[in-house]
């Protein structure tokens, strides 16, 4: 049996040790899609910043690729719709899919012809290379 992508039990999310999500139980393998349907403000950018290692869980148990948020990061990646700094750092589509390479790079790599075949096959398969060079 292969181990899960990402596994909670238990799991309680939100802010300054204050609960807002609570007893979240749930397994994505690998290819399974997961919908996250709720109203404003009921917790689903905190749980996907928890999964993504930007918060940590109030309560329960959460793994993602087998380790704790964070113990994987050039596997999971978080981008919400607004950035403060989005009207001072203006960003091309390619350019946030180039993000996905830094964890691999480290802090002073450079781009190889592979990155950038990478880069473009990401965004082929996501059907999105008409998009590359807009905001």
């Amino acid at each position: 049996m292969t181990r899960p992508c990402v596994e909670s039990r238990d799991l309680g999310v939100g802010y300054h040790h204050e609960t807002v999500v609570a007893d979240v139980q749930f397994r994505l393998e690998a290819g399974q899609v997961l919908a996250l349907v709720g109203s404003n403000r009921s917790g689903k950018t905190t749980l996907l910043k928890t999964v993504a290692g930007l918060l940590p869980p109030t309560a329960g148990s959460l793994e993602v690729f087998g380790a704790p948020p964070l113990g994987r990061p050039e596997r999971v990646a978080y981008l919400g719709q607004f950035h403060p700094a989005s009207f001072m750092l203006p960003l091309r589509v390619k350019d946030v899919v180039r993000m996905a390479r830094f964890a691999r790079l480290g802090l002073f790599g450079r781009f190889t012809g592979g990155d950038r075949r990478a880069v473009d096959q990401a965004m082929a398969v996501m059907d999105v290379p008409g998009l590359a060079d807009t905001p």
